[in-house]
Parts: C-alpha cells; sequence; structure tokens
C-alpha cells in the first residue's frame, strides 16, 4: 500500500547472516544472558519463578524444598514430590495488578516464588515491603528477613535496613497456602518512595549462556532489544490475484524450510534464503530488491526456547495483510492493510520448550510489503528469552536441574 502524508513510512533495511554455505553478513555475536526487566514506576516486582502447590501440614514452618534458603532454580527446572514433577514457570504479573497468585490454595500447601534481582550498584537502607494472604518467609542473597505467619495487605510487612549488592541478589519467598495464595513484594527507600530503579532475572548466573543454541552446527540469532523476530527464512515472490487464499505450496501452515530449499510453481523455481533484518521489520521488498506490487510471500522463523512461556501475547503488524501460524495452529489474519507494529493481537499463545515454528504468509497489494512480529508477556514487556535458528534442527538446550523437596527424593 502506498504512504500518504498521514501514514508514517517505516522502512525496513536488511542484512543476511551465513547459513548453510550462502554468503551473507556476518552475523553479531550472542549476548551471554537476555536483557534483565526493568521495574515500573510502583516498584513492585513482577516477574518471577513460581513452584506450587507443595504439601506442608505444619504451614511455613514444615521443611519444603531442602536448603530452602540457597534454591537458585532456572525457568523449567523441576522438583519431584511424592512422585509428582513440579516445575518451576515464569510468572509475570500483569500492568494493573502487582499480585504474584499461586495456584489455588489449601492451609496445608506451600508455593515458592524466586526472582532475582539485578543492580548497577549497592543498595543501602532500603525498606522491602510485602503483603501476603496467608503467611511469608523471605529470603534476601541466603539470608532470611521476614517471617510472618500472618495474613497483611499489600505493604504491609516492612523489613528496614535492607542491603542489595551490586550484581544479582537472589530473593526466595515461601508462601503459605489459603486466602488468595498470593503475595506482593517491593522495595522503597527510608521515606517509602518506591525504588524502580532495580532490574529483574529469571536466571540465577545471568552471565551464563542461557540460550538455546541451533542444532546441526546451524548459526544462531537473537530478537531485537524490543523482541522483534529478526531472523526469517523467506520465498519471494508470487502473483498474488488480489487474495491471501492464492495457493502458492501445499500445507503452508506446516512449512519447514531450510535454506536453498526450492519450490516449482508454474513454470519457475524459488528459492528459500535465509534473511536477517538490522531493524524490527521483516521488508520483503528488499528481499525481492524493488516493487512487488500484487505479490505474496512467506516468512519462516524457528524460534528456540530453553522452557516453556505461557500466557504470551502474539503481536502483529503488515502491510498489506498477513496470516500467521504457530506450530501448525492458525494465530490470526490480520486486517489493518498497512504496517502499524502490534496493531493485531492474540493473547493466550504458549512457546514451548524447544524448537517453535512460526509461518507468515503476507501479501502486498502496492509498494511497502512489510511484516513485523513479537510476544509480549503478561506484564506488557517484550519477549526476548529465546533465540533464532535458520533451520529446523532441534536445539542444544539448557539441562533441567531436579530441585530436592524435604520429604522426598530427588
Amino acid at each position: 500500500m502506498r504512504p500518504t502524508a498521514s501514514r508514517p513510512f517505516l522502512p525496513g533495511l536488511v542484512a543476511v547472516a551465513v547459513v548453510c554455505g550462502i554468503a551473507c553478513a556476518q552475523p553479531p555475536e550472542i549476548p551471554p544472558a537476555p536483557a534483565p526487566h526493568a521495574l515500573r514506576a510502583d516498584g513492585f516486582l513482577r516477574h518471577w519463578l513460581v513452584l506450587s502447590p507443595l504439601p506442608a501440614p505444619g504451614g511455613l514452618a514444615a521443611p519444603g524444598l531442602r536448603d530452602e534458603a540457597q534454591v537458585r532454580p532456572a525457568p523449567g527446572d523441576t522438583v519431584n514430590v511424592g512422585g509428582q514433577e513440579l516445575t518451576w514457570t515464569r510468572y509475570a504479573c500483569r500492568p494493573d495488578d502487582p499480585t504474584v497468585r499461586l495456584s489455588p490454595g489449601v492451609d496445608s500447601f506451600i508455593g515458592y516464588a524466586v526472582t532475582y534481582i539485578v543492580c548497577d550498584v549497592e543498595f543501602k537502607g532500603l525498606q522491602l515491603l510485602c503483603g501476603a494472604d496467608a503467611g511469608v518467609r523471605i529470603w534476601l542473597n541466603g539470608g532470611e528477613i521476614l517471617n510472618a505467619p500472618g495474613a497483611m495487605g499489600p505493604d504491609g510487612h516492612k523489613v528496614v535496613g535492607v542491603s542489595l549488592r551490586k550484581g544479582t541478589n537472589p530473593l526466595v519467598l515461601k508462601v503459605l497456602g489459603g486466602g488468595g495464595f498470593s503475595c506482593t513484594v517491593r522495595f522503597a527507600d527510608e521515606t517509602g518512595a518506591p525504588i524502580p530503579d532495580l532490574f529483574l532475572s529469571l536466571l540465577p548466573q545471568p552471565a551464563r549462556w542461557p540460550l538455546a543454541k541451533a542444532g546441526a552446527g546451524g548459526a544462531t540469532g537473537v530478537p531485537t532489544d524490543d523482541g522483534y523476530i529478526r531472523d526469517w527464512v523467506t520465498l519471494t515472490h508470487f502473483p498474488s490475484n488480489g487474495s491471501l487464499d492464492t495457493y502458492i505450496v501445499d500445507d503452508e501452515a506446516n512449512l519447514r524450510p531450510r535454506p536453498g530449499d526450492r519450490v516449482t510453481h508454474g513454470d519457475q523455481q524459488h528459492g528459500w534464503a535465509p534473511h536477517r533484518t538490522v531493524n524490527f521489520l521483516l521488508d520483503l521488498v528488499h528481499v525481492v530488491g524493488g516493487p512487488c506490487d500484487g505479490a505474496l510471500g512467506y516468512g519462516v522463523a524457528y524460534v528456540l526456547c530453553n522452557d516453556t512461556m505461557s500466557n504470551l501475547t502474539l503481536c502483529v503488524g503488515a502491510d498489506d495483510i498477513a496470516r500467521i501460524w504457530l506450530n501448525g495452529e492458525l494465530m490470526m489474519t490480520t486486517q489493518s492493510g498497512w504496517l502499524a507494529p502490534d496493531r493485531d493481537t492474540r493473547g493466550g499463545v504458549t512457546l514451548r520448550r524447544g524448537l517453535n515454528v512460526l509461518v507468515g504468509k503476507v501479501l502486498n497489494n502496492d509498494h511497502l510489503w512489510q511484516l513485523s512480529v513479537r510476544f509480549l508477556d503478561a506484564a506488557g514487556d517484550p519477549v526476548t528469552d529465546f533465540s533464532l535458528a535458520y533451520s529446523p534442527d532441534e536445539p542444544v538446550l539448557r539441562p533441567v536441574q531436579s530441585w530436592v523437596w524435604a520429604g522426598g527424593a530427588r
């Protein structure tokens, strides 16, 4: 669609990576860890790893996890509780509700919530403010700072003289079931003003390599800082006959191409090619190298995850119209007609542990031919804890660690 004075032109400059012997620009170095989550102005901690429910007839005083003050899980780690495997799962609080809500609880159960506070500088003389429905114990950097068996509303429990060291500070909560089985946590200065200048990670060692790696020796990429997918395998360009429904390939929802694969359409051969964007846009006009009015094309992204991420929102922008599948399931057909990032959304989306295949089919009526895709968590933050590949090989994943329940075996 042609740009007008009332609509900004969003160019998509592109570069390409070295994949499967195809000559392209050198891919950037993979960062050692995803960027940590910044806090909102209210200072509440909204990103956690949660584990629940665990039986605890003795309440907060009952043994739960072995060496619970020193528990340092990563997403996807497990605990065997009486023959049932529980998983440390990601939990993101909504922007309008900073409450961590564990599984529906009863009085004889407990749950854990863990996060890793990342500080650029040392903080001293802080207050920790906490609320809990039925009681909570808190350990910071391995030391217990709160043991409050009673219920209290947000900020009702106060711990003064708290210090946060430069670097990573593990925070472990043991939450008693009953009521809503939930809690809130934030830090404040001596006057009670929230401290938003902190960051949260869900990795106990942010410096270690947390991202999944492409299998079979393939190159691995990462999303942009804003979470947009930037590594694609593309197939262009085909006459659209004015419709996104125009047939191009069989079983397009389950495409798993490799760079160099060929497709015959009519009397022409088309090849799948790797493509890395330098910003948030997959710009198919730049892929082709010139105007392609009335065209159809595909972009396939291989998203590699070390653990399952649920309750995500898929955000798509397209010019002109796109159809999106994830792991073979139709997610959406956009309706915007011109590109505005994140204009079309779908909630309740899951990225599974291992390989995820995202397929986009994009229709261009005239001029701009673009696609943007990213995922947001429940807190509204971009998801960046994944890597990208150019082939559908099973990735090399971070090993899952098993933690020990004091009432059972490893």
